[in-house]
């Protein structure tokens, strides 16, 4: 029995140096062939799953198009390009994030060093695809499912599981081409900031640390405790209640995040709200399915927002 762990050990070893499935490097890449297709998305809420349908476009490069259908009959149009992605707002786009700057052979390192992934033979859509599995080594972390097409890499379906095993949200091809479709589709025109706002939606990615604490006049935060396989690959600022910027820095581990986000003060030394007041803002800062939420009052006060338990956020937030 010892030389059957010392051998299963060994096996195990192997693998890791052998690095990640390349299976999965294909998937965070992206299909490297151009298509259109239909897809039904569901997103867990607590009053059940909100469903939508949605028209997909892809450039085979690196740029996605994804038009929701609304039940007024009007559409939300979404680009990614570029390690952004951008909302249609009338005839501009406005620039709703920046996403972890992680290279595919870089995120499927991560991830395959901090989650189980396995990878078996399926079909979908009449291809032959791979299902990918990465389960969690840390039972604070998701569990994400892919189905990818062995071809080209694109993900037909998507699964994404809450650490408690509750899905997130569910989205699959129904219908799916292979073709060339206009250049036109994927381009990005006048770009727009965030509208005004403030808190935790108001995060403004930067590319330094030091350009945060110049705009800000305060340091990153910096927690004692960060939990295993995370790591920073985002700074930025947010706006308060007061328009004050204050700091922000994302961790990741490849697959799961979570956001530290300074808050600001009144005059008289005591915390805000996020909209001037005691309370006012903070109705949906909360924990649900789709997030875990950590708000810390003290002589400097923040919110804490991620993918991994709440009860795990809350060591990273007692650290602070």
């Amino acid at each position: 029995m010892k030389w059957l762990s010392v051998i299963a050990a060994l096996i195990l070893a192997a693998l890791s140096l052998a690095g990640p499935p390349k299976e999965l490097v294909q998937a965070l890449a992206g299909s490297k062939k151009a298509y259109v297709g239909t897809q039904t998305t569901q997103l867990a809420l607590e009053k059940g799953l909100a469903e939508a349908k949605v028209t997909v476009y892809g450039d085979g490069i690196s740029k996605t198009r994804h038009e929701y259908a609304l039940p007024d009959g009007k559409k939300l149009v979404m680009l990614r390009a570029l390690g952004a992605t951008y909302q249609q707002y009338g005839s501009d786009w406005l620039h709703m994030a920046t996403d972890q700057t992680w290279k595919p052979s870089e995120q499927a390192a991560s991830i395959a060093a901090n989650y189980r992934v396995s990878v078996s033979s399926t079909t979908m859509l009449g291809r032959k695809a791979s299902l990918i599995t990465i389960t969690p080594q840390q039972s604070y972390n998701p569990l994400r499912k892919m189905t990818v097409d062995a071809s080209t890499g694109l993900i037909l379906k998507d699964e994404l599981f809450a650490p408690d095993g509750r899905l997130r949200s569910s989205s699959w091809f129904t219908s799916l081409q292979y073709k060339k479709v206009s250049p036109g589709l994927f381009a990005v025109g006048k770009e727009i900031d965030q509208p005004s706002g403030f808190g935790p939606e108001s995060f403004d990615s930067k590319s330094t640390v030091a350009e945060v604490e110049k705009l800000t006049g305060s340091s990153i935060p910096k927690p004692s405790y960060i939990p295993s396989g995370y790591r920073p690959v985002l700074y930025g600022t947010m706006t308060t209640g007061s328009s004050r910027l204050m700091p922000a820095v994302r961790y990741s581990d490849g697959l799961s995040s979570f956001t530290i986000f300074e808050r600001g003060k009144g005059r008289n030394g005591r915390r805000r709200g996020w909209g001037g007041g005691q309370n006012r803002g903070q109705e949906d800062l909360r924990s649900d399915v789709q997030r875990s939420v950590v708000i810390v009052n003290g002589p400097r006060s923040y919110v804490l927002i991620g993918d991994l338990a709440e009860s795990e956020l809350r060591k990273v937030a007692r650290s602070l």
